[in-house]
């Protein structure tokens, strides 16, 4: 069934909305969370600004992962169509409407940061069809497979038999097909159930996962205190998506259950999944450095690590680097070079990287 989003805040009128989108879109590129999900708003609505689902699902993921609960609301809600969120004719019947910005952020570089609220379907997709036939190859020969097909056996029935077995691999892959709906009922509960056998028997991706599961509530209650300790575990044995969200959790102050934030630990966190090549991590930890959270502030060592996130094609470190070169901070001013980078995340889409190379060309 579709999921509904009840309207809590006040409307605003259509022109009102329309007069206020670069206000918010200012406010939103500065951070701003409530000015982030007037956007979604706007977008998904087309008030102020042509209609563009993908462009409000990507407005509510920002406010989201800043723990902005309404759009977390609407994000489930939109995934939960089980639609092409792409596309301009969602079924979502109501959406949350826009609120009055909250604050506004005194960083002159608008923080990026990324929390994985949930696996990647798609890619949780692609790996499920790559480890069933790894599975069926290391339990049976390919006579057997082949006649299994022939007879009409599904691969997935061999991963089921071979989850209820034990195999902490198929219990894997199993809860990811519950997960994502792949060949059975979407069933977050019975994917919870799948993820945390596996995880038990020191499976990285189920620890990750359920780490996830428990921060989010999918499947289960949400726990933020058992959530970050499934990523401690993931996180220690070198899973850098783990370690991401480990340094995400300690910047936003869930890494010591909601007692305050601590930097350090999140800095910590953030290095190693950077120095593993993660791209977001790498943008986040040039945000720790120009803003001095946690560390000195380094402007130099900010431009280092934007400009490794921004060679990996992440787009917020593109753009934090191209605000550093308009600025010349750690480096020697180049509004050229701003205005190229600018160009170039605007022309994959980037919507923050159109709105800077629009203004630069107004100067």
């Amino acid at each position: 069934s579709k999921k509904i989003i009840f309207l809590v805040f006040s409307i605003l009128s259509m022109s009102s909305m329309a007069a206020d989108f670069r206000q918010n879109l200012q406010l939103a590129n500065q951070g701003n969370a409530a000015a982030q999900y007037n956007l979604g708003v706007m977008y998904y609505k087309g008030e102020g600004v042509q209609k563009n689902s993908g462009m409000a699902v990507e407005w509510f993921r920002k406010a989201a992962n800043q723990g902005h609960i309404k759009s977390q609301y609407n994000l489930e809600a939109m995934y939960s169509n089980d639609e092409n969120i792409y596309q301009d004719n969602l079924g979502l019947k109501q959406i949350s409407e826009p609120v009055l910005p909250e604050f506004v952020r005194s960083s002159t570089i608008a923080e990026h940061p990324v929390i994985t609220a949930h696996p990647n379907a798609y890619e949780i997709l692609l790996k499920a069809e790559e480890a069933n036939i790894e599975i069926a190859k290391d339990r049976a020969d390919l006579a057997e497979i082949s006649a299994s097909i022939k007879n009409g056996t599904k691969l997935e029935n061999l991963m089921e038999r071979l989850a209820k077995q034990g195999d902490a691999k198929a219990q894997y892959l199993l809860g990811a097909g519950y997960f994502g709906g792949f060949g059975s009922v979407k069933d977050y509960k019975k994917a919870f159930e799948w993820w945390e056998k596996s995880a038990n028997q020191g499976n990285i991706d189920a620890q990750y996962d359920l780490g996830g599961m428990y921060f989010n509530g999918y499947g289960t209650t949400k726990d933020y205190k058992k959530g970050i300790e499934w990523w401690e575990k993931a996180a220690n044995r070198g899973s850098a998506k783990a370690q991401h969200n480990l340094g995400m959790a300690y910047q936003k102050g869930y890494g010591i259950y909601g007692a305050g934030k601590d930097y350090k630990k999140a800095i910590t966190w953030y290095q190693k999944a950077a120095n593993q090549g993660l791209a977001g991590s790498q943008n986040n930890l040039g945000f720790m450095y120009f803003n001095g959270l946690g560390i000195r502030q380094d402007y130099k060592k900010a431009f280092d690590w934007y400009q490794k996130s921004a060679s990996q094609g992440n787009v917020d470190g593109q753009n934090n680097l191209g605000r550093m070169y308009l600025e010349g901070n750690g480096v020697r001013q180049n509004k050229a070079k701003a205005k190229e980078i600018f160009g170039k995340t605007c022309d994959g889409g980037d919507q923050t990287g159109c709105d800077n190379y629009r203004l630069l060309n107004q100067k």
